[in-house]
């Protein structure tokens, strides 16, 4: 668990006013506890604005829940480190890359002249230092929790925030494909297939022909004129991180999907260079998830290991050790590249346009600093009109002494009275 946790406050007007700024939501805003529609015959309109005052009580309670640690220490069924220090441990990743952006990276891709670069690089470095800060939070109609970011940088490339949401997108469109291919008798591989590595100056070659490679002595590839290996498609995940012996360590990560039993060293003569592959046995959401989890991932460390044993002591280094030259070799190499590619039956799916779970109603907002994220709660207005009807200033409501409890017959009118 991160040193600095999640903390939270109560609303204040200021931050109220700030939710109706979220486009799109306008509708949810401001939250009122007041009932608007014809109520059954009988009941007072303050009990059931209690209730809805309550109803949204206990759904932020419920969201707090979600957002903060958990321990099988107190009572929970898991160990979970809570949304909330994963965000800020992101963050923390994050804007260290930004930082360099904005400071040397910049400074020094303008001092070579390259004036187009370091403009990129300075816009790059400021998204990533303004991603996620802020924003208002609730459950979707589906029970997930949602932020609607104030501002988000959309670089896959550096941000683990959405690196993991494209994750989520390719999850989305190939998994079905993937479990029909199984279920058809097919059988699933993971594979990692490496190259030499690259020296510095050349990762845009290297990350360039690994794909191409990839297309022509893999799906591509023929024996006695026909196919050499039974593949019928594959999902192909570039990475290219720095190496212990400080060269560029380009690789793929590979789903591969066969007609038939795959010959393990068929694929290491028709790839030429190493190979490491295993068969995919579970197909349970969980096992899946484990798999995307593994082969789909944040393309390079950016901070180092808080610890780490004699084992791995001459591990990597992460970008955030990366000088300013190679931050600017990888950021021109990875400029406009798509890391991921699809083939055979994988190649040219439909993406499903998945329908997003609808808002009811933000429950709090998230404010990030240095020490974490604060949980800014959300305030209904069941005590405003509590006051309005103490002051018998509430249109719907009429608390002055006299008769109007009764009708005029005399008979108990049951809109009427006290709550």
């Amino acid at each position: 668990m991160l040193e600095n946790g999640p903390t939270i406050e109560s609303v204040t007007d200021d931050q109220e006013r700030r939710y109706e700024l979220v486009p799109g939501h306008e509708e949810l805003d401001p939250w009122e506890t007041w009932p608007r529609e014809k109520h059954p015959f009988g009941r007072h309109p303050y009990y059931i604005a209690k209730e809805n005052a309550e109803d949204f009580e206990a759904e932020q309670e419920r969201l707090i829940d979600e957002l903060l640690p958990k321990s099988i220490a107190l009572g929970d069924d898991v160990d979970d480190e809570g949304k909330l220090n994963k965000y800020h441990a992101h963050r923390i990743a994050e804007q260290a890359i930004g930082r360099r952006f904005v400071g040397d990276v910049m400074r020094r891709a303008k001092s070579l002249g390259q004036f187009d670069i370091s403009d990129r690089i300075y816009r790059r470095g400021q998204k990533m230092l303004s991603c996620r800060l802020s924003g208002p939070t609730g459950f979707d109609s589906n029970g997930n929790v949602v932020v609607a970011w104030d501002d988000k940088c959309g670089l896959t490339k550096y941000c683990p925030d959405e690196s993991l949401k494209e994750a989520k997108r390719i999850g989305e469109w190939s998994l079905p494909l993937i479990q029909e291919h199984k279920r058809q008798g097919g059988r699933v591989y993971k594979a990692w297939m490496t190259l030499p590595n690259y020296p510095g100056g050349r990762l845009r070659e290297g990350v360039r022909y690994l794909p191409r490679r990839f297309r022509n002595r893999i799906m591509r590839a023929q024996k006695d004129g026909d196919r050499a290996l039974p593949i019928d498609g594959a999902l192909l995940i570039v990475e290219a991180p720095k190496s212990a012996q400080d060269d560029w360590n380009v690789h793929a990560n590979v789903i591969l999907l066969t007609s038939k039993w795959l010959d393990f060293k068929a694929l290491r003569d028709a790839w030429g260079f190493n190979v490491e592959i295993r068969e995919h046995h579970d197909f349970s959401d969980q096992g899946m998830a484990g798999m995307y989890n593994e082969m789909i991932k944040y393309s390079c460390r950016a901070l180092p290991e808080k610890s780490l044993d004699d084992k791995h002591r001459n591990q990597a280094p992460p970008m955030i050790a990366w000088t300013a030259d190679e931050l600017i070799e990888w950021d021109c190499a990875m400029h406009g590249y798509r890391r991921t590619r699809s083939y055979g039956t994988l190649y040219g799916a439909e993406k499903p346009e998945v329908e997003p779970g609808r808002i009811h109603r933000w429950l709090a907002r998230l404010e990030h600093s240095e020490k974490g994220y604060t949980i800014v709660r959300r305030t209904h207005d069941l005590q405003m009109h509590v006051q309005m009807m103490l002051r018998s200033e509430h249109f719907d409501l009429d608390l002055i002494r006299g008769n109007k409890s009764t009708t005029e017959n005399g008979g108990s009118d049951p809109t009427r009275g006290p709550p």
